[in-house]
């Protein structure tokens, strides 16, 4: 690479300071790092920038600044510079893509737009590439990418997949703490659905508490209106909120189909049978 600019990174000092402070305090990470995509292809002199993320096995473009929008696009991990950088975690500068065999036209064929250089570095954190960014053509100068402009997209780019990391951190807490208070809802309603202790002299009682937050076992204590008193025990197979969803129907049914049907062998025929329409993964 052509360095033009040996003070290049320091000079460049406040846009990755800038840029890290930006990417850190943001409510809004998409928008974030668009604007901080078309503030690094303005201060290295890009014709044009995209930051890619790796999505399963496909990279994704999120963001991107330039003539030609190609936001939405998805190509396979392993393909192009941006899959070569990606896979290798190294960046790589190309001075002239059509004499790089993983460069794909495809694009340009299809917007018009000519690339001819590139400068692609990774978003890693902790050996965990989770994307890149690429800027493509130099607009000023001989048309190369220098060696200091690879150190500040580096660094940049460092900067934004820390950013991208908390950030998915942080929504996976707010999942976890949504999926707890679920969970305690669930818990309370079965709960609600096991029978009130009744006064003495009754003559029966029960209690039921989940191993987890909700469970399948389930009991159900039915006076009937000729003086008997009806009662079942259950387990669902499995734990979890599968079994506590079978748990609420089973107990419902018998909650209403005992208050007709008096003979338990019939009873039981009749639950079995509701049972068996919506039956699911194997229960």
């Amino acid at each position: 690479m052509n360095d033009t600019h040996p003070h290049g990174l320091a000079e460049h000092l406040d846009l990755i300071a800038a840029m890290s402070l930006s990417f850190a305090t943001s409510m809004d990470l998409d928008a974030s790092l668009k604007h901080g995509l078309e503030r690094i292809a303005d201060a290295l002199d890009a014709e044009a920038a995209s930051l890619f993320l790796v999505e399963r096995a496909e990279l994704v473009c999120h963001a991107c600044a330039g003539p030609v929008d190609i936001a939405g696009l998805r190509i396979p991990l392993s393909s192009g510079i941006v899959g070569r950088t990606v896979v290798g975690r190294t960046t790589q500068s190309v001075l002239d893509v059509q004499n790089d065999p993983d460069f794909h036209a495809s694009v340009d064929d299809k917007t018009g737009f000519i690339t001819r250089s590139i400068l692609c570095a990774p978003m890693v954190v902790r050996d965990d590439a989770l994307g890149a960014i690429e800027l493509i053509n130099k607009s000023t100068g001989d048309g190369l990418f220098a060696a200091s402009d690879a150190r500040v997209l580096e660094a940049l780019a460092a900067a934004a997949a820390l950013a991208l990391l908390n950030a998915r951190m942080a929504q996976a807490l707010v999942e976890q703490e949504r999926l707890k208070r679920e969970m305690e809802l669930a818990a309370q309603i079965q709960q609600s659905l096991l029978p009130e202790d009744r006064p003495a002299p009754f003559p029966s009682a029960g209690l039921g508490r989940p191993f987890r937050e909700v469970a399948g076992d389930f009991y159900d204590i039915l006076p009937l209106q000729d003086g008997r008193i009806g009662f079942c025990l259950g387990d669902v197979s499995g734990k979890g909120m599968d079994a506590a969803l079978l748990m609420a129907k089973t107990a419902s049914l018998f909650r209403s189909l005992a208050k007709d049907e008096r003979d338990p062998a019939l009873l039981m025929a009749r639950i079995n049978d509701e049972l068996c329409e919506t039956a699911s993964q194997g229960k």
